[in-house]
């Protein structure tokens, strides 16, 4: 059940954990796929049922910016909008739909339950962001010690091969290749253990976003 396939089906393990393709990330992921999240969700149907117009768009609940970069990092819009959250949220994300001066509020619910769905809706979008821009931080940051990883691992393999060289030539003792194979060893599970922070990684992603990023958000 777990793996969706029938029981005692043998899944083709890769050899090298470092050598598994990663997913990709597509870019110019909208804002509105964060519609998938459970939080945000939530805070949607509380804010809609204050409202009279049950008509609104789900993309007028979202700010129209991409996520993501042509590089599969945080976009420069998203960033510049986490560095400074007041302004943006009190003004881009003003949410279009409500006018505080024209909104036909529900008879049946204050004026002061609307500006705190709105309020709340506002902050749980607000950590929804931030949480897709830390994973999209941490993605770029396990990118470039992968890229570090893999120049060590490459150095240390040919450490070894030179080390056994010398050894089969009889100009040094054994000690020196065991050393170089330890070495060798050692990056090898310094670039294993990148890998495996990366697809944790990817998983954290793809719960910030709410599921799979190249499903658009529903629209209603």
């Amino acid at each position: 059940m777990l793996f969706d396939q029938a029981p005692g089906k043998v899944m083709a393990d890769p050899l090298r954990l470092t050598e598994m393709p990663m997913p990709a990330l597509a870019a110019g992921i909208p804002a509105a796929v964060l519609a998938h999240r459970p939080d945000l969700k939530a805070a949607e149907m509380r804010l809609r049922s204050t409202l009279e117009d049950e008509n609104s768009t789900r993309a007028s609940y979202y700010p129209s910016l991409s996520l993501t970069s042509s590089l599969g990092t945080s976009s420069t819009h998203l960033v510049r909008l986490l560095e400074n959250p007041v302004a943006t949220l009190g003004a881009d994300l003003a949410l279009p739909f409500v006018q505080w001066n024209q909104a036909r509020l529900n008879t049946q619910i204050a004026e002061a339950a609307t500006e705190q769905a709105v309020v709340e809706f506002r902050q749980t979008l607000y950590e929804a962001l931030q949480d897709v821009e830390n994973a999209l931080s941490a993605r770029t940051h396990y990118l470039q010690q992968e890229t570090a990883l893999r120049r060590s691992f490459t150095l240390a393999k040919t450490a070894e091969q030179m080390a056994e060289t010398r050894y089969r030539a009889g100009e040094t003792g054994v000690q020196d290749w065991l050393d170089q194979q330890q070495t060798r060893r050692t990056a090898d599970l310094a670039l294993a253990k990148n890998r495996y922070n990366q697809l944790q990684n990817m998983m954290t992603l793809y719960q910030a976003l709410g599921g799979d990023p190249s499903t658009d958000a529903d629209q209603e």
